[in-house]
């Protein structure tokens, strides 16, 4: 420690020191997990300790079970005080704690939060995040703490945590915080460095398409109540299929070799990829930022799902073309995740539809303006023409629409 006056008086100082023993993993495993009130204690919660970063479980009684404290062994307030080592080091060393609580507590993220007000000393509190348990939603694990702080809620089992410091402390020992593995280097210059090649996904086998193929149409004939020449007639639908990520399409004229109506689907490789709606649609729901993770089978069913509605509201199997609507679509689309993928449907986010005020006499016209607005309007205008500022319009030239066919094809809408 750099500054003993100052480590004196920090709070998370004297925690390490009194954790600091030779003896610490025969302490751990033989120190009961009670309340916090000596050293034993701290050793017994300690997973790692290392030449920079300190990872411990939170006191108890702790709030949840892997709420997990990552500390800078160095008395330092923050970020904006690392020496080159800790800088380099606090990205991994974050990682590497998150993912280790992940893999332990199987929850659904890690919370990162350090605020350091309570006692200056950089230490980040790693929080599992479950979204089954929806009072420790965000900032309402703020209020889960103070209830279990005011014996309102009941705390972690001891129990519990000792099993998941156990298992933390064999994970952080094959995979010390801050450290590089042997085959990485840092890299000290501006130059990027390139992202790791994707794992290989699965082949675009004619067994895969086929099954894509048949549960899309199967999905949106049950939807749509097509009968059997409909449903025929639809599944004739010809398929350009990609692999690859980026905006598939239904397609109305000639395009990537086709010279009538068809539907580019790209496949993303990967066994897996991220699904995403959008807002712009206003369908009822909305993936959370960064997507959702789907099975690329699954994923693929639902965007071929989106586009043979496209194909059915511009008549493709003989019903009359229908307005456009994305939402319609994406509602489709929606609904076999609801169906096939629940876990996934689950992590939605509800769209709250604004309200539009409306305004007297035509639809969208302005509101009529006030008295005061009027008169100063026809002062001002007054003024004007006798000043000679203004000067009269010229008459509005409305030329001809273009009679010209478009050959263009129509700009993917995407899914």
């Amino acid at each position: 420690m750099t500054d003993p006056s100052a480590a004196g008086a920090c709070d998370i100082c004297r925690i390490h020191a009194s954790a600091a023993d030779a003896r610490v993993h025969q302490l751990a495993g033989n120190a009961p997990l009670a309340p916090v009130s000596g050293a034993n204690d701290f050793a017994a919660l300690e997973c790692h300790r290392g030449p920079h970063w300190i990872v411990r479980h939170h006191p108890l009684p702790a709030p949840l079970v892997g709420w997990t404290c990552l500390s800078a062994v160095r008395h330092v307030q923050g970020p904006a005080d690392f020496h080159d080592a800790e800088a380099d080091e606090f990205g991994r060393a974050l990682r590497t704690v998150s993912r280790a609580i992940r893999e332990v507590t199987r929850c659904d993220r890690v919370y990162a939060i350090a605020f350091g007000q309570g006692a200056p000393h950089l230490h980040m509190h790693l929080i599992p995040r479950f979204d089954a348990v929806e009072a420790t939603r965000a900032w309402q694990i703020a209020d889960w703490y103070r209830a279990v702080e005011r014996g309102e809620h009941a705390p972690a089992d001891p129990a519990a945590v000792a099993g998941f410091v156990a298992a933390m402390r064999d994970i952080l020992a094959a995979n010390p915080p801050g450290a590089t593995s042997s085959n990485t280097r840092l890299v000290r210059s501006a130059r990027a460095v390139a992202p790791p090649r994707a794992a290989a996904g699965p082949r675009l086998t004619a067994k895969l398409r086929a099954d894509i193929h048949e549960t899309a149409v199967e999905f949106v004939a049950a939807r749509y109540q097509l009968t059997a020449d409909q449903r025929a007639t639809l599944a004739a639908t010809p398929i350009r299929w990609r692999r690859g990520r980026g905006a598939s399409a239904y397609y109305q004229r000639h395009a990537h070799g086709f010279d009538r109506p068809h539907i580019l689907l790209r496949v993303a490789p990967g066994a897996s990829a991220y699904w995403h709606t959008y807002r712009r649609a206003r369908a009822r729901y909305s993936t959370p930022p960064g997507g959702i993770e789907l099975e690329t089978r699954i994923l693929a069913i639902a965007v071929l799902i989106h586009e043979l509605t496209h194909a059915l509201q511009h008549g493709a199997c003989g019903h009359g073309k229908r307005a456009f609507s994305e939402v319609e679509t994406t509602e489709n689309e929606i609904e076999f995740i609801r169906q096939h993928a629940p876990q996934a449907f689950a992590k939605l986010i509800p769209v709250v539809r604004r309200t539009r005020k409306k305004v007297r006499g035509v639809r969208g016209a302005p509101p009529p303006p006030s008295g005061l607005a009027a008169l100063r309007a026809i002062v001002l205008r007054a003024a004007g023409t006798l000043a000679g500022l203004i000067q009269p319009r010229k008459a509005a030239v409305i030329e001809p629409r273009s009679t010209r066919p478009r050959t263009r094809s129509p700009k993917p809408t995407g899914s």
